[in-house]
């Protein structure tokens, strides 16, 4: 259910919460050498949102090349289509 939710959000909304739990991941990190058993928790959620980055990176990637592709009569061409293989 979550990853449906995150496939419909923006390259760039994708970008910016995977930059965000990034930092919270990694802030669970720091606070593991009090806390013992963050440090799981932690390393997951960094993991988690280091994915989302490169995913934001990646579609930010496509929508660009997207956009640069010229159209062929008049026909827009979307990134992933028949036309692009």
């Amino acid at each position: 259910m979550i990853l449906l939710f995150l496939h419909r959000l923006s390259p760039r909304v994708r970008l910016i919460a995977g930059m965000a739990l990034v930092v919270a991941g990694l802030a669970l990190v720091a606070l593991s050498t009090v806390y013992v058993g963050l440090l799981n928790h932690g390393i997951g959620l960094a993991v988690i949102g280091a994915v989302m980055c490169v995913s934001g990176a990646v579609g930010r990637r496509r929508a660009r090349r997207a956009a640069a592709q010229p159209s062929v009569d008049g026909e827009v061409t979307h990134a992933g289509s028949a036309r692009d293989r």
